[in-house]
């Protein structure tokens, strides 16, 4: 450990020595993100949605391109009409409406859980990384305020303007992957 931390301090020290500032700031960003114009965004939205004690729709979908081409992957459980893995894009002007709703909505401020005295519900988890923070709200049993299920409403909106590749299933030693 203290090679490494010997070495990148050399690099460190003797770097700006063979690249300009501007060279120096621009790979630095490159690499870990320019916080200066991003540190505050939205970069993934998603929602997964679990069984009940009938047929309610299983599934996770993230958009994980929220900055960029709206890129999501998803995975289909059971009661839906897509089984198995996807990804995709999702249309970049809806997704901006969607991410407005999250900022007016004030969801990175809400409670972490709302839940219903049944037994036999689905659960909806709804997450945001906004600023490199993770929030996941548990919504058991549609009980959360209606601006939370509104959201729940857009971002299973998203799919309905995505376009949807299946990601293929391998088979290596009698395991199923997916590449």
């Amino acid at each position: 450990m203290k090679i490494l931390n010997l070495i990148c301090f050399l690099i460190l020290l003797f770097w700006p020595l063979s690249a300009s500032t501007g060279e120096i700031e621009t790979s630095f960003y490159r690499i870990h993100g320019d916080s200066r114009e991003r540190g505050n965004e939205i970069t993934e939205i998603g929602i997964e949605r679990t069984g009940c004690y009938g047929t309610c729709p299983q599934y996770s979908f993230i958009v994980r391109g929220v900055q960029g081409n709206g890129g999501f992957d998803y995975e289909g459980y059971a009661y839906t009409k897509r089984l198995g893995k996807y990804s995709g894009t999702v249309d970049l002007d809806v997704l901006k409406g969607v991410v407005q709703a999250v900022q007016n909505l004030g969801f990175m401020n809400m409670n972490d859980e709302y839940s219903s005295n049944f037994t036999d519900r689905a659960s909806v988890f709804t997450m945001v990384i906004k600023g490199g923070k993770a929030k996941i709200i548990k919504d058991y049993g549609h009980k959360g305020p209606e601006r939370l299920l509104e959201l729940e409403k857009l971002i299973d909106g998203l799919m309905l303007t995505a376009k949807w590749n299946k990601v293929k299933e391998k088979i290596v030693d009698n395991h199923f992957y997916y590449h």
